[in-house]
């Protein structure tokens, strides 16, 4: 009896070990062309980023710390924290005009567009600047904070408010802000 149920137990150990190894060679021939799954589980290698288009935007300047401040004061001074944002500055909370936050780069875009082109005459975005300053109406941004913007909000009078100078330094401060 001892042999009996020794060859059972061997018999069944065989038996799963043979088992075992069938289901081990059936999933292997599961892949795809003959390859084991194992290689096909693998997530593919994520695509590679696009490359982004090469700016355009002109070189942006730097501003020394105590111009930066003098045209902190201006902008201050002259009332246009009153109507435009701007994240540097804390003061500029305005919601009437446009957020200044980037529009360094936002007058680079706009002045290459067909809306622009049809009644601004500036061809930098530094010049846009200067032009939407000193000539608001010129062109009228499309967005304000609260909807579209519009014309005559802004006041008419820089051309004699501000002095050349100070005009330039305000000019070099939205110049760094891309």
């Amino acid at each position: 009896m001892k042999r009996t149920a020794l060859y059972k137990k061997l018999s069944t150990f065989v038996l799963s070990a043979c088992l075992g190894l069938l289901c081990v060679v059936l999933m292997a021939g599961c892949g795809q062309n003959g390859t084991a799954t194992a290689q096909n589980t693998a997530p593919p290698a994520p695509p590679a980023p696009p490359t982004p288009p090469t700016p355009t935007v002109e070189v942006i300047p730097t501003i020394a710390p105590e111009r930066l401040a003098a045209a902190k004061e201006l902008i201050i001074a002259q009332g246009c924290v009153g109507c435009h944002a701007i994240d540097s500055i804390p003061e500029a909370i305005g919601i009437i005009g446009p957020n200044l936050t980037h529009i360094f780069t936002r007058a680079a875009d706009t002045i290459t567009t067909d809306a622009y082109k049809a009644t601004g005459k500036a061809t930098t975005a530094r010049d846009y600047l200067q032009e939407s300053i000193l000539t608001p109406s010129a062109y009228v941004a499309a967005e304000c904070p609260t909807g579209p913007c519009v014309d005559f909000v802004m006041t008419r009078d820089f051309k004699t408010r501000l002095k050349p100078e100070e005009l330039e330094t305000i000019l070099d401060l939205l110049s760094t802000l891309k």
